[in-house]
Parts: structure tokens; sequence; C-alpha cells
């Protein structure tokens, strides 16, 4: 597919260990990143990170990007947090989702029909 994968790996006060994982495309756009480390992120955190993504990518030159209400919610142990944002471009048909759950970080982007949209558990927020 022309993708390549990197991971790094490092100590966090020489205690917890944190994980960066990346996968670029042939053409050297980030397409997916993963990350673990301690930090909490929020809803307002994801969105904040998503618009960083798409001026990283040059993705932001679209402007059809509409929000997406994630209706799934993955079971998660009291204690721990779950927070996921989604996007789509129906001119590009590119689906843009961050997802923290359990101290994972993850987000990126990826092609994706209408028509495979329309079978997920998401849908288009009311503006």
């Amino acid at each position: 597919m022309g993708f390549s994968a990197w991971n790094l790996n490092t100590t966090q006060d020489w205690e917890q260990w944190s994980s960066l994982q990346w996968e670029m495309s042939a053409e050297g756009q980030l397409v997916r990143m993963l990350m673990r480390n301690s930090r909490e992120y929020t809803g307002q955190d994801l969105e904040h990170l998503m618009d960083e993504y798409l001026a990283v990518t040059g993705l932001d030159v679209l402007d059809d990007w509409q929000v997406l209400d994630v209706l799934i919610q993955p079971y998660v142990t009291e204690g721990n947090t779950s927070e996921l944002r989604a996007r789509y471009s129906p001119g590009a048909k590119l689906y843009l989702y961050a997802n923290y759950v359990n101290g994972m970080l993850v987000f990126g982007v990826c092609p994706l029909e209408k028509e495979e949209l329309d079978q997920l558990d998401v849908s288009l927020t009311e503006k």
C-alpha cells in the first residue's frame, strides 16, 4: 500500500513508559497516530488536536468538514475515561477520527464512502 510505520518508546520520569506510533502514506502524509502517556484528554482537546492534524496534513483546505456525533461508546471501567470525536468531508470522502480511551490517544484519517459512513454508529450533527 506504500505506507510506512514508525514506533517510538520512551520512559517518563524513568518510571512510566510512553509510546508513540505513526503511519505515513507513500506521499509522506500523516495518516494515523497512536500515543500512550499519562495525560488525560478531554473532548475539547480532541477537537483542538483534529484542527492541528488538518493543518499539518494540509487537509484544512477542505471547507466541507462536518462534525459527526459518535453514538457508540466503548466499555470503560470506573475511574477510566473515554472521549471520541469524528468529522467527515463529503467532497473528499474522508473520515477523520480522534479517540482517547484508557490512556491511549489515537487519531487519523481514512477514505470512506458515504454509504460506508452510514453503516457506522455515527450521525451528522445538526447545526
